[in-house]
C-alpha cells in the first residue's frame, strides 16, 4: 500500500489505495499457496471470491482511515509537525 500510495496518491483516494492493496494482498497469497502447497490451477478460481472479498475489506478500511487522517489533522500537535 505504501507503495501504490506514493504513485497514485493523486489519482486515487484512500478508499482507492486500501483497494488496491488488499487486491495485492490476496493475489499474493494465492500465487504462494499455488508455487509452495497445491500445485493445481484450479486453485486461481478462488480469486473472484477473495477479491471480492478485498473489495469489501479495502473499502471498509478506506474509509475507516480517511476518517482517521480527517481527525488527525484537525489536531494542532499534527499540524505543527506537517
Amino acid at each position: 500500500m505504501g507503495v501504490s500510495h506514493r504513485f497514485f496518491k493523486g489519482i486515487f483516494s484512500l478508499v482507492g489505495i486500501s483497494v488496491l492493496g488488499a487486491y495485492a494482498s490476496n493475489l499474493a497469497q494465492v500465487v504462494t499457496v499455488y508455487a509452495l502447497f497445491i500445485r493445481h490451477s484450479e486453485i486461481f478460481m478462488l480469486l473472484p471470491v477473495f477479491l471480492g472479498f478485498g473489495l469489501a475489506t479495502g473499502i471498509v478500511n478506506g474509509i475507516g482511515g480517511e476518517f482517521l487522517v480527517g481527525h488527525i489533522m484537525r489536531l494542532p500537535a499534527f499540524r505543527e509537525v506537517v
